[in-house]
């Protein structure tokens, strides 16, 4: 016995049509359609080995009773005449399974306890962000050291994800459960430290704001950018930073002491009034005129920021290194896969491999970061 919606999210996973996997489980079009559309199934031991291996699954992961659909989020928020409707899905599923993985290991382990505070309806977007760095433990001033680490320690899952659409979808988030008790942040692999950064706060900005995805979607990505800009670099830190006249050569340093890509700076100058529209424009031209936009200055002084939170809790219950084969016995993927899964996590920090003072690195964690994930008794 197989369950139709298991099938359906192989698939999508996959990036399969179901006359591809027809074709490869040796069943019609209209079978697999009607499989999919069928709360659970038996299809024969042949066909069914078959059709596992078409979809790169074990049989076990088809007979494992499915979950409830990963809500869209900030997915509904893109501009999604730029991504193909199969990429979408791909991406859906993959941070569909990671979250299930997820669920399964918090209802074995002490988590921390959710400080991402809901401030829906609140008008003023910089007010909005510094509640949230309050929220979050972070000072209302200076440099927020390393944004992923923020974001677990404040209880949301951030989930790395192996499928990335390089400048058309990098990441989305959104609340999780009947009751929007988990906050997820999925983030893809490729992009570079500064973007990873401000996706991550813009993401975050869409939890804190966004809960119920809703109204005019240009406007709602606008207030995250908004809300990301003032929460990585406060309007009085960056009043105080753009004092001078603004140069591409003057933004250049404050692009790794504020963690932050220089397109991203001159439109923060101009969002705190440091230049008007004329300045922006005439920068953004130097910008494009150096080649800039394609590769700015310092795109490999730090390592890009990882998640590390579902590593470690991988670790508390299935053994540092990880022992994928018994988390396969848990959730039945294969172990290759698996594997990937956890290198896309941070590893412990006594592990990583040490950087030059000059250039440190974003996902090192300082000892005992994340130790308030804890076995339940």
């Amino acid at each position: 016995m197989i369950y139709g919606a298991r099938v359906r999210q192989a698939r999508e996973l996959r990036g399969l049509t179901q006359t591809g996997t027809a074709q490869g489980a040796g069943l019609t079009q209209g079978r697999i359609a009607q499989i999919e559309l069928t709360s659970s199934v038996d299809i024969g031991d042949e066909h069914l080995e078959r059709l596992a291996q078409t979809l790169k699954v074990p049989v076990a992961f088809l007979q494992r009773p499915p979950v409830d659909d990963l809500a869209e989020g900030s997915m509904q928020f893109r501009a999604r005449k730029s991504l193909p409707a199969g990429v979408l899905r791909r991406v859906r599923r993959e941070a569909e399974i990671t979250r299930e993985i997820a669920r399964h290991m918090l209802s074995q382990i002490q988590a921390p306890s959710l400080r991402v505070p809901d401030l829906r309806g609140m008008d003023d977007i910089e007010e909005t962000a510094q509640l949230t760095r309050s929220a979050l433990g972070l000072p209302p001033h200076g440099p927020v050291p390393r944004v992923l680490h923020a974001l677990e320690r404040a209880g949301v899952i951030v989930i790395a994800l192996e499928t990335w659409v390089d400048g058309k979808l990098d990441a989305f988030s959104t609340w999780d459960g009947a009751e929007l008790d988990l906050p997820l942040v999925s983030i893809g692999e490729g992009s570079s430290w500064d973007r990873i950064r401000f996706t991550s706060s813009h993401e975050l900005g869409h939890l804190v704001m966004h809960r119920a995805p809703g109204g005019d979607l240009n406007a709602l990505e606008k207030e995250a950018d908004q809300f990301a800009g003032e929460f990585l670099f406060p309007r009085e830190d960056a009043k105080e930073e753009f004092s001078k006249t603004v140069t591409l050569s003057r933004l250049a340093p404050l692009k790794l002491k504020w963690g932050m890509s220089i397109a991203s700076l001159i439109f923060r100058a101009f969002e705190v009034g440091a230049i008007d529209q004329k300045q922006k424009t005439s920068l953004q031209v130097q910008l494009g005129a150096r080649g800039w936009r394609k590769q700015e200055p310092g795109a490999d002084a730090r390592e890009p920021e990882r998640p590390r939170a579902l590593r470690k809790m991988m670790e508390l219950l299935y053994g540092d290194p990880v022992d994928t084969r018994r988390l396969g016995e848990d959730f039945p993927l294969y172990v290759t896969e698996l594997n990937r899964m956890v290198g896309r996590y941070a590893d412990t920090p006594s592990r990583q491999i040490q950087k030059p003072a000059s250039a440190p690195s974003a996902d090192a964690s300082p000892p005992g970061v994340l130790m308030q994930f804890r076995a339940r008794a």
